[in-house]
Parts: C-alpha cells; structure tokens; sequence
C-alpha cells in the first residue's frame, strides 16, 4: 500500500585511522503521504545511493511537486541523472572542488529534465521536484539543497540540521529544479 523504503549503507571499512572511525549509517525513506493515498496517486518522492570509487556515497533525494503533472519522474529523473552524474565525476576528477562538482551534477540532471519535458510538448515544470544531492567522503558531508527537504545528523553529541528546508513565500510552496532561478536555493 504505498511506498516505503530504507536503506542502511555501512561506512568503508577502508576508510581512515580505525581508531577515529565513527560507526556511520546512512539511511533514506520515502512514504506515500496521506492525500496521495487518498487520491490514489503514487508517492512522488525519490532517492538514490551510489558508491564513491576510493570509498565514501552519494545520495540523492527528490520530491516531485504534487502540482506538477509528471512529478513523478521528474523526481526519479533528478535523482538519478544528479547522483550518477557526480559518482562519475568524483572517480575521474579526484582532486576537483567538490562543490562545483555537485553544482555540475545538479545542472545536468536539471538541462535533462528539462530536454525531456520539452521533448514530450510539456513545459519544464510538468516535472518539478525539488532536489537534495550530498556526498558523504572521508568523514566530510558536502551538499546541495533545492527546496523543502531537510538533511540531518546525529552523531555522539546529538542530532544537527545540515540544511534546513526553505520556506517559500506562501504555505505548500517550495522552489524546484526546474525554475529558472535553480541557482538562487
């Protein structure tokens, strides 16, 4: 009924001083919310994991606009196109910014999404989502945030907001890949 899932991914065992290792999980959800359930429409989240070559996970998470006619997929598009974007990169591009690495991902995931939507007659914000990209490394979280979604840690001293969600002007509004400000959020 619904989509629910989790995913625990362990630490690199190969990864740094053993002695300083913290025991690292990693875990992501999704569920289908009430008035989808309601409605009968499907959960229009989205996430993904993949490896760093040398040790380390990008994720990626994705909430399709449930305004948007093909949320949906443009949440499985986000996630996936950004997350293998940036997985490729780090294995080829070791020593470069990781920041401007998730900016490139993030780009190309959004000029996809919007080829596609084009492509099919549809305007770009027939798949809007919002969009969160992190690359967990060597201990380090390094992230990127369009829209509403929150990243958080908890470790030995408590949880932390890594990035908070933005608030848009009004309530159930949020910013999305596909606007044409993307870089602003």
């Amino acid at each position: 009924m619904g989509c629910y899932s989790i995913v625990n991914l362990p630490w690199d065992e190969n990864a740094g001083d053993e002695k300083r290792k913290p025991e690292v999980f990693i875990t992501g959800a999704s569920v289908r919310g009430p008035r989808h359930s309601k409605d009968g429409t499907p959960c229009q989240d989205a996430w993904a994991s993949f490896p760093v070559h040398g040790g380390g996970w990008v994720l990626t998470v994705a909430d399709g606009l449930s305004s948007a006619a093909h949320a949906e997929e443009g949440a499985a598009d986000a996630v996936s196109i950004s997350g293998e974007t940036l997985a490729s990169a780090l294995s080829q591009k070791r020593d470069a910014d990781r920041s401007d690495l998730i900016h490139e991902a993030v780009r190309t995931a959004r000029e996809a999404i919007i080829s596609r939507a084009r492509s099919g007659g549809e305007r770009p914000l027939a798949y809007a989502s919002t969009l969160i990209i992190l690359l967990f490394e060597d201990g380090q979280v390094t992230l990127g945030h369009i829209g509403d979604g929150i990243v958080a840690g908890v470790g030995e001293e408590g949880s932390i907001i890594l990035s908070a969600p933005e608030a848009g002007e009004y309530a159930n509004e949020t910013a999305c890949l596909v606007q044409d400000d993307w870089e602003d959020h």
